[in-house]
C-alpha cells in the first residue's frame, strides 16, 4: 500500500492479471530497472545469484540507474540514464526491438492482444532522440535490447528508483513491454506469475471476521478514516495522514498506538511531526527489538527477541514454478527481559 508500489501494482493487473517476479536464478539475461540488488535483494540469494551471473560468460546483466552502483559495477551494460528519463530510455529500448524485428511475433499472437497499437507507436519512435534525452548513447541501448532479443530468458525487475520517480506508473508499464515483446514471460528464467503462501487481503474478507457467542461478528465499517476521510483499503490508511488523524480536537481522533516491529517516526514524512503526534496521544505501546527513534517516544516499550533468538518462517514467497517454505531454528537463547511478539 506504499507509495511506490500502487502505480506497479495496477498495471501488473492491467497488463497481466497478476503480480510477477523474474526467476533470476535461472535467467540468461537480468535486468535491472531503478535497482541496486546488491544492497536492496528482492530475490532468494542475491548476492550469490549476482556474482554467478558477473562471472558467467554466457549470461549477463542490465543496469538501468543514473548511479554507479555497486549492482551496476558488475553488469555487462550499464544505462546511466540522466535522473527522471527513465520513460524516455524505456521506450527506446521497446522501439529498438520493433524497428528491427527482435519481437517475439509469433509468442505475441498466440497469448497477447493489443501488440499492433503498440508496434504503431514504437515504429514511430525516434530513438536518436530518445537516447539523447536520457543520456545514454544510442549504440548502447541498441547493444542492450539485442541482448535482451537473443536470450533464451529475461528477468528484469523495478524498484524505488523509478517508482519514487516521474512518470512511476509509465515506467512501469514500459518494464513491462520489453520483456513481454521477447516473450519472456510464463517460462523458467523469466518473469512469472507467482502465488504468496499469504494473502496480503486476507484481513478484508468476510472470512476473517471474528466470532462473538459464536455469532459473526458485525464488521468494523470504516471506509473512510475518522478525522481526514481517508480512504481505507485492506484496513490501511495512508501512513502520512496518522499524525492528522491524531493532532485534532476531533472526538473520533486517533488516541492510542500500538506499534509493532516499525518506525515511523524515522519511515515517515515529517519526522518532527510524527514525534509531536505520538506524544499527544493518550496511550503508545511500541514492540521492536531495537530502543528505536518511535520507541523513544512511546509510554510502553517491550523488548523483542531477535530473529536469531526465535523460530523464523518466510511467507514472503516469490519462487516459481515451485514455491518454497523455509523454517528457520533459533540459533542463541533469548536475552533476559525479551519475548518473541
Amino acid at each position: 500500500m506504499a507509495q511506490e508500489k500502487t502505480g506497479e501494482a495496477w498495471v501488473q493487473g492491467k497488463m497481466a492479471g497478476a503480480p510477477v517476479h523474474g526467476d533470476f536464478e535461472h535467467c540468461e539475461v537480468a535486468v535491472f530497472l531503478g535497482k541496486n540488488p546488491w544492497q536492496s535483494h528482492g530475490f532468494a540469494r542475491t548476492r550469490v545469484t549476482l556474482r554467478e551471473i558477473e562471472n558467467d560468460p554466457n549470461r549477463a546483466m542490465i543496469v538501468i540507474d543514473p548511479r554507479r552502483t555497486e549492482t551496476a559495477k558488475m553488469a555487462d551494460y550499464h544505462l546511466a540514464v540522466k535522473p527522471g528519463t527513465d520513460a524516455w530510455c524505456l521506450t527506446a529500448l521497446s522501439a529498438i526491438l520493433v524497428q528491427e524485428g527482435l519481437v517475439a511475433s509469433r509468442w505475441l499472437a498466440e497469448h497477447t492482444t493489443g501488440y499492433e497499437a503498440v508496434a504503431a507507436a514504437m515504429k514511430n519512435i525516434d530513438v536518436a532522440r530518445y537516447a539523447a534525452t536520457c543520456g545514454v548513447e544510442e549504440s548502447l541501448l541498441r547493444s542492450a535490447a539485442r541482448r535482451i532479443a537473443s536470450a533464451k530468458s529475461v528477468s528484469m525487475i523495478e524498484d524505488l528508483g523509478v517508482q519514487m520517480n516521474v512518470h512511476s506508473t509509465l515506467n512501469s508499464y514500459l518494464n513491462r513491454l520489453v520483456w513481454l515483446l521477447t516473450g519472456n514471460y510464463g517460462k523458467e528464467g523469466a518473469n512469472n506469475a507467482f502465488v504468496p503462501f499469504l494473502n496480503l487481503s486476507y484481513s478484508s474478507r468476510s472470512a476473517a471476521k471474528p466470532q462473538q457467542n459464536g455469532q459473526p461478528a458485525a464488521p468494523r465499517k470504516w471506509t473512510h478514516s475518522p478525522v481526514t476521510g481517508s480512504k481505507v483499503i485492506m484496513g490501511l490508511i495512508p501512513c502520512n495522514m496518522i499524525p492528522d488523524e491524531i493532532l485534532t480536537e476531533h472526538p473520533k481522533r486517533f488516541r492510542a498506538m500500538f506499534i509493532e516491529s516499525s518506525n515511523p517516526v524515522h519511515s515517515l514524512a515529517d519526522s518532527q511531526r510524527m514525534r509531536q503526534a505520538l506524544r499527544a496521544l493518550e496511550c503508545s505501546v511500541v514492540i521492536d527489538v531495537a530502543m528505536t527513534e518511535t520507541a523513544r517516544q512511546a509510554d510502553y516499550v517491550l523488548p523483542a527477541s531477535s530473529q536469531f533468538e526465535k523460530a523464523e518462517a518466510t511467507f514472503f514467497n516469490l519462487e516459481f514454478p515451485r514455491n518454497g517454505f523455509q523454517l528457520r531454528h533459533p540459533h542463541f537463547q533469548p536475552r533476559p527481559g525479551t519475548l518473541p511478539e
